[in-house]
């Protein structure tokens, strides 16, 4: 069962979603390594997170902004229809199966697969 999440915390989880998925893209461009230098500037204190765990943290928000982690990714989706991942992303650049975007990402909710499957 997906974790339930308070109205609280997911107002706060779509702030930070917002405000991380529009530095997202500079940041992950700027970063030459597989990580990124994070600085809290209130607490004087800065660490270097992977570029993945940053990924995640952006995953994780989304979900949590939408109240549950039920989202697939493009080859999590290829898998379960048994195609390819290049004709999932057309299906859903189509619109023939709704997605959302966190960062150059495309997350799929299984309820609208679901959807998708029932159609076909």
């Amino acid at each position: 069962m997906p974790p339930s999440y308070t109205s609280s915390e997911k107002v706060i989880a779509r702030e930070a979603l917002e405000f991380l998925s529009s530095h997202a893209p500079t940041l992950l461009n700027e970063a030459k390594t597989g990580s990124l230098n994070i600085t809290i500037e209130e607490q004087a204190i800065s660490f270097r997170v992977p570029k993945k765990a940053f990924n995640e943290l952006i995953r994780n928000l989304s979900n949590m902004s939408q109240g549950s982690n039920n989202t697939l990714t493009t080859t999590q989706v290829a898998n379960r229809l048994n195609v390819s991942r290049p004709h999932v992303v057309k299906l859903l650049e189509s619109g023939v199966i709704a997605h959302t975007k966190v960062g150059k990402h495309r997350r799929v909710k299984v309820s609208d697969l679901l959807a998708y499957e029932r159609r076909l």
